[in-house]
């Protein structure tokens, strides 16, 4: 149910019938920042939608080869795939604010949430990933057949599994948010993330690690992931937490609309990774 705008504001939104950080978007300062994360959440759309394009030339030119793509590049794909939908989700939230049509708002909230999981969970089997073929070599060589082509697609099944689950309940729980089940999903990829991590370091931090470049350029590679899904995750617990309060949340604003922001690194961590492994960032002279 909308309310009469005041002069301060373009809406104020009746918090028993909506989320209670719709009440965040009566404040003019605290619109204007969420428009500009939604604007630099934009401007990174087409580099997933290069990503999406990169992929397709790869797969229209290597048919009779099915499979060649790595496990981490059909994880990005599939990464690129939620942080569009995402966008999307942003997109439609903002001009529902714009417009004070709280079904647009209501429509992007769910679709957020929808991706949400999905984007977490696909950062997660990148770690995975990279655990095996540092620890686990003999394994990771096994898996990178067809029977680890089908490990990856259940993996990946699992992971778009979880965001349906949210799509299911988010409309259950509505106005309020299925905060209980997804900070289990999220302890349970915590837990996932900080053993591979912690089991790649000792394996590559040794006196001579620097002078080997495919252990170097190893461990930069699962460091720029962890840290980007350490910065996802807490904005996101710091979001939620805000979510899941049943009281007006004004003086909590801007924690909530700054939570947004620790998820950009890990949307474009995947991706500048993509076109390095393809040498798109190499400076050529």
């Amino acid at each position: 149910m909308l309310i009469n705008s005041s002069s301060s504001t373009f809406c104020s939104f009746n918090t028993s019938l909506h989320p209670v950080t719709f009440s965040c978007f009566s404040n003019i300062n605290h619109v204007i920042h969420y428009y500009c994360y939604t604007l630099t959440n934009l401007l990174i759309l087409p580099l997933h939608l290069f990503i999406f394009w990169m992929g397709f030339q790869r797969w229209r030119s290597t048919r009779p080869a099915a499979g060649q793509n790595s496990h981490t590049d059909v994880f990005t794909y599939w990464m690129c795939a939620a942080e569009t939908l995402s966008s999307f989700g942003f997109l439609s939230f903002s001009f529902g604010v714009g417009t004070c049509r709280t079904a647009n708002m209501v429509f992007g909230y769910h679709l957020i949430s929808f991706t949400a999981p999905a984007q977490t969970v696909f950062h997660c089997l990148t770690c995975i990933e990279r655990y095996l073929a540092v620890v686990h070599p003999i394994i990771y060589m096994k898996l990178k057949k067809s029977q680890g082509t089908r490990v990856r697609n259940v993996c990946i099944a699992v992971g778009c599994l979880l965001s349906f689950v949210m799509f299911a309940l988010v409309p259950v729980f509505y106005p309020h948010f299925p905060t209980t089940v997804y900070f289990s999903i999220f302890a349970f990829i915590i837990m996932t993330m900080s053993f591979c991590s912690l089991a790649v370091f000792c394996v590559l931090i040794t006196p001579g690690m620097k002078m080997d470049q495919t252990k170097w350029r190893a461990f930069h590679t699962i460091l720029a992931i962890t840290v980007a899904l350490v910065l996802r995750i807490s904005g996101q617990s710091a979001s939620m937490a805000i979510l899941h309060q049943n009281h007006r949340v004004e003086n909590h604003c801007a924690i909530f609309l700054s939570g947004f922001w620790f998820c950009l690194p890990s949307s474009l961590v995947l991706p500048l990774l993509f076109l390095h492994r393809n040498g798109k960032l190499t400076c050529q002279e």
